[in-house]
């Protein structure tokens, strides 16, 4: 199926010792983008990559916009991707991406809106700059970010498939009950930064068992 490719492909990305080529960055916008189509249950997914006359990616998405615009039922997501791992990881995507959900908040004020940001790994200062801003305040308001590494992300859709092959379909409202869940960690008392996303590999499979046991 279209989700194996994907799983591939994302796998491919996030195990590369080192970006082989300009193309990386752009390949993991597009598999994003392709595999949150496969999920199937969006009104409407929106990359801001350039496509040429055939529909494939150009080059990435420009600075000042979220790489990706999702909207669901019942609530609205950006996603924000990037093959950084090191501090530079922090300085290029860690105001930006908050910049970028609020203006997202902005324009769809009467909805939940969430930001999903993928990286092959998450950088200390880059979980410190989103807690802060989840946990407390983002110019004046919380916000809901929910960092994911690429194999977290390739989780969720090989359980994606395990459901499927069960016949069963996941909708908006469990991809809302994910991302809801991994956000929530942040919420507990006693976590602190450095501890907020251990968790996401069981929440994960926890995710997925409630589904199967419905």
């Amino acid at each position: 199926s279209n989700l194996d490719v994907y799983i591939e492909e994302l796998t491919k990305l996030a195990t590369r010792k080192r970006s082989n080529s300009g193309q990386d960055p752009l390949n993991l916008e597009y598999y994003v983008t392709m595999a949150l189509m496969a999920l199937d249950d969006a009104k409407e997914i929106n990359p801001n990559y350039s496509v040429g006359d055939d529909h494939m990616p150009l080059f990435t998405a420009p600075g000042n916009t979220p790489d990706i615009e999702c909207y669901y039922d019942s609530f609205n997501m950006i996603c924000e991707v990037t093959l950084l791992k090191s501090r530079d990881q922090w300085v290029n995507e860690g105001q930006p991406v908050m910049r970028h959900l609020r203006s997202f908040e902005e324009e769809n004020a009467n909805e939940d809106c969430y930001c999903l940001f993928i990286a092959p790994i998450m950088h200390r200062d880059t979980i410190n700059t989103f807690w802060m801003s989840v946990r407390y305040e983002y110019e004046g308001a919380p916000q809901k970010i929910v960092p994911m590494t690429i194999q977290e992300f390739v989780q969720v859709l090989e359980n994606v498939k395990e459901l499927n092959n069960k016949g069963i379909r996941i909708n908006h409202r469990d991809i809302k009950d994910l991302l809801h869940k991994i956000y929530a960690q942040s919420q507990l008392s006693g976590v602190n930064s450095s501890n907020w996303l251990n968790q996401n590999d069981q929440l994960i499979e926890d995710w997925k068992l409630s589904l199967i046991n419905g």
